[in-house]
């Protein structure tokens, strides 16, 4: 029997995924930034009734590790090594990789692209840092 030469092939009609990166899991942005606005909020509630050092450093310690566990889902979710949510407890570090958190999709270390939402984020992100920096230049000059 002979196949026909014009016939379309077998693997064209089969179905393709409609989203062909792997499944990572852990949370979205958005998931993560409420969750990480909750957490601080409730360590800003909490700070106000601690009248003592010891407590505070309690508290601090307790937050922060609590702080690891959006970190965590996050990381997962956009292809990072989760374990990263270590360093949240150090402070300009922990704010270092709370940005990408915020910043990139699900996904991104296969597609090392940032959708429309990332570019917005960053570029506000990237907005408020020049202020609060320009602020405090000039009252130090």
């Amino acid at each position: 029997m002979v196949e026909n030469p014009y016939e379309v092939p077998k693997a064209v009609l089969q179905d393709t995924p409609t989203h062909p990166l792997e499944e990572y899991g852990g949370i979205g942005r958005r998931a993560f930034l409420l969750a990480d606005l909750g957490i601080g909020f409730l360590q800003f509630l909490s700070f106000n009734q601690v009248s003592q050092e010891a407590s505070f450093l309690v508290l601090s310690l307790l937050f922060a590790s609590f702080s690891m566990v959006p970190v965590y889902h996050r990381m997962k979710n956009i292809g990072r090594n989760p374990w990263w949510c270590w360093f949240v407890f150090l402070p300009l570090v922990g704010f270092a990789i709370r940005i990408p958190c915020l910043v990139f999709p699900e996904g991104f270390s296969e597609t090392r692209r940032l959708d429309r939402a990332g570019r917005v984020t960053l570029v506000l992100l990237v907005s408020a840092f020049l202020l609060v920096l320009s602020w405090v230049l000039s009252i130090v000059i």
